[in-house]
Protein backbone atom coordinates (compact mmCIF):
# COMPACT_ATOMS: atom_id res chain seq x y z
CA UNK A 1 0.00 0.00 0.00
CA UNK A 2 1.28 3.48 -0.88
CA UNK A 3 1.49 5.86 2.06
CA UNK A 4 2.03 9.57 2.66
CA UNK A 5 3.74 10.25 6.00
CA UNK A 6 2.57 13.31 7.93
CA UNK A 7 5.10 14.31 10.60
CA UNK A 8 3.09 16.01 13.34
CA UNK A 9 4.07 17.73 16.54
CA UNK A 10 2.32 20.04 18.98
CA UNK A 11 2.94 23.27 17.04
CA UNK A 12 0.53 25.35 14.96
CA UNK A 13 1.71 23.57 11.80
CA UNK A 14 0.33 20.15 12.82
CA UNK A 15 -3.21 20.70 11.51
CA UNK A 16 -2.09 22.10 8.12
CA UNK A 17 0.40 19.20 7.83
CA UNK A 18 -2.41 16.66 8.26
CA UNK A 19 -4.68 18.50 5.81
CA UNK A 20 -1.90 18.70 3.22
CA UNK A 21 -1.02 15.02 3.68
CA UNK A 22 -4.67 14.10 3.11
CA UNK A 23 -4.65 16.19 -0.08
CA UNK A 24 -1.47 14.49 -1.35
CA UNK A 25 -3.00 11.13 -0.42
CA UNK A 26 -6.14 11.90 -2.40
CA UNK A 27 -4.06 13.13 -5.33
CA UNK A 28 -1.99 9.94 -5.45
CA UNK A 29 -4.58 7.42 -4.19
CA UNK A 30 -2.37 6.74 -1.17
CA UNK A 31 -3.17 6.27 2.49
CA UNK A 32 -1.97 8.72 5.14
CA UNK A 33 -0.11 7.86 8.32
CA UNK A 34 0.80 10.41 10.96
CA UNK A 35 4.07 10.00 12.83
CA UNK A 36 5.20 11.81 15.96
CA UNK A 37 8.70 11.70 17.43
CA UNK A 38 8.80 12.08 21.18
CA UNK A 39 12.20 12.37 22.83
CA UNK A 40 10.87 13.02 26.35
CA UNK A 41 7.42 12.12 27.60
CA UNK A 42 4.14 11.88 25.73
CA UNK A 43 2.31 14.71 24.06
CA UNK A 44 -1.46 14.40 23.66
CA UNK A 45 -1.83 17.03 20.91
CA UNK A 46 -0.64 14.89 17.93
CA UNK A 47 -2.81 11.98 19.10
CA UNK A 48 -5.91 14.15 19.33
CA UNK A 49 -5.32 15.78 15.93
CA UNK A 50 -4.75 12.46 14.16
CA UNK A 51 -7.79 10.88 15.84
CA UNK A 52 -10.00 13.83 14.82
CA UNK A 53 -9.04 13.33 11.15
CA UNK A 54 -9.27 9.52 11.33
CA UNK A 55 -5.57 9.06 10.58
CA UNK A 56 -3.52 6.34 12.26
CA UNK A 57 -0.67 7.70 14.41
CA UNK A 58 2.64 5.92 14.90
CA UNK A 59 4.80 7.10 17.80
CA UNK A 60 8.54 7.10 17.14
CA UNK A 61 11.36 7.51 19.62
CA UNK A 62 14.93 8.70 19.36
CA UNK A 63 16.48 11.74 17.78
CA UNK A 64 13.93 13.48 15.56
CA UNK A 65 15.71 13.64 12.19
CA UNK A 66 16.93 10.00 12.07
CA UNK A 67 13.51 8.79 13.24
CA UNK A 68 11.71 10.78 10.55
CA UNK A 69 14.18 9.71 7.85
CA UNK A 70 13.61 6.10 8.89
CA UNK A 71 9.83 6.51 8.59
CA UNK A 72 10.09 8.26 5.21
CA UNK A 73 12.59 5.69 3.92
CA UNK A 74 10.09 2.85 4.17
CA UNK A 75 9.37 1.26 0.78
CA UNK A 76 5.62 1.96 0.86
CA UNK A 77 6.09 5.68 1.58
CA UNK A 78 5.77 7.84 -1.54
CA UNK A 79 6.05 11.30 0.06
CA UNK A 80 6.34 13.09 3.39
CA UNK A 81 4.71 16.23 4.74
CA UNK A 82 6.34 18.28 7.51
CA UNK A 83 5.61 21.58 9.15
CA UNK A 84 7.82 24.62 8.78
CA UNK A 85 9.23 26.20 11.90
CA UNK A 86 7.82 29.65 11.26
CA UNK A 87 5.87 31.74 8.80
CA UNK A 88 7.34 32.42 5.33
CA UNK A 89 8.36 35.94 6.32
CA UNK A 90 10.34 34.75 9.35
CA UNK A 91 14.11 34.80 9.64
CA UNK A 92 14.40 31.02 9.17
CA UNK A 93 11.15 29.98 7.51
CA UNK A 94 11.86 26.27 7.04
CA UNK A 95 13.60 25.20 10.25
CA UNK A 96 16.44 22.78 10.86
CA UNK A 97 14.39 19.59 11.11
CA UNK A 98 12.51 20.13 7.85
CA UNK A 99 15.72 21.13 6.08
CA UNK A 100 17.52 18.01 7.33
CA UNK A 101 14.67 15.73 6.26
CA UNK A 102 14.43 17.41 2.82
CA UNK A 103 18.19 16.97 2.37
CA UNK A 104 18.30 13.38 3.59
CA UNK A 105 15.11 11.90 2.15
CA UNK A 106 15.03 10.08 -1.16
CA UNK A 107 11.33 10.89 -1.60
CA UNK A 108 9.41 14.10 -2.25
CA UNK A 109 8.96 16.20 0.90
CA UNK A 110 6.27 18.88 1.25
CA UNK A 111 6.94 21.59 3.85
CA UNK A 112 3.84 23.38 5.13
CA UNK A 113 3.75 26.79 6.77
CA UNK A 114 1.80 26.99 10.05
CA UNK A 115 -0.25 29.87 8.65
CA UNK A 116 -1.79 27.81 5.82
CA UNK A 117 -5.53 28.30 5.98
CA UNK A 118 -8.04 25.59 5.32
CA UNK A 119 -10.86 23.74 6.93
CA UNK A 120 -10.38 20.40 5.21
CA UNK A 121 -7.93 18.36 3.23
CA UNK A 122 -6.07 20.51 0.73
CA UNK A 123 -6.93 20.09 -2.96
CA UNK A 124 -4.05 20.46 -5.35
CA UNK A 125 -4.35 21.70 -8.91
CA UNK A 126 -0.71 22.59 -9.55
CA UNK A 127 2.53 21.22 -8.12
CA UNK A 128 5.85 23.05 -8.30
CA UNK A 129 8.70 20.56 -8.15
CA UNK A 130 12.23 21.95 -7.72
CA UNK A 131 15.00 19.68 -9.00
CA UNK A 132 18.69 20.45 -8.87
CA UNK A 133 19.46 18.08 -11.70
CA UNK A 134 20.96 15.14 -9.82
CA UNK A 135 19.89 11.61 -10.60
CA UNK A 136 18.70 11.09 -7.00
CA UNK A 137 16.35 14.07 -6.91
CA UNK A 138 15.08 13.51 -10.43
CA UNK A 139 14.28 9.84 -9.90
CA UNK A 140 12.60 10.54 -6.55
CA UNK A 141 10.08 12.76 -8.29
CA UNK A 142 9.92 11.56 -11.87
CA UNK A 143 10.01 7.83 -11.15
CA UNK A 144 8.23 7.89 -7.81
CA UNK A 145 5.60 10.61 -7.63
CA UNK A 146 4.74 11.72 -11.16
CA UNK A 147 3.20 8.39 -12.30
CA UNK A 148 0.82 8.57 -9.33
CA UNK A 149 -0.58 12.02 -10.08
CA UNK A 150 -4.09 12.53 -11.34
CA UNK A 151 -4.56 13.75 -14.90
CA UNK A 152 -6.00 17.10 -13.84
CA UNK A 153 -2.88 18.30 -11.99
CA UNK A 154 -0.48 20.70 -13.64
CA UNK A 155 3.12 19.79 -12.87
CA UNK A 156 5.68 22.60 -13.04
CA UNK A 157 9.32 21.47 -12.81
CA UNK A 158 11.83 24.11 -11.74
CA UNK A 159 15.56 23.59 -12.15
CA UNK A 160 17.15 24.79 -8.92
CA UNK A 161 20.86 25.54 -9.07
CA UNK A 162 23.13 24.77 -6.14
CA UNK A 163 26.24 26.86 -5.36
CA UNK A 164 28.30 24.22 -7.17
CA UNK A 165 26.14 24.15 -10.33
CA UNK A 166 25.22 27.79 -10.86
CA UNK A 167 26.53 28.98 -14.21
CA UNK A 168 29.05 31.79 -14.34
CA UNK A 169 27.78 34.96 -15.93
Amino acid sequence: MRTVVAAVDSTAAAQPVLETALGIGRLTAAGVEAVHVSEAGRDETPQALAARRGIPLRLLSGPVVPALLGAVGSSEVIAAVLGARATPSGRRPVGGTALAVMSGANKPVVVVSPDVAGGGAQRFHRLLVPLEGTRASSSAVLDGLVPLLADNVELVVLHAFTPATIPRF
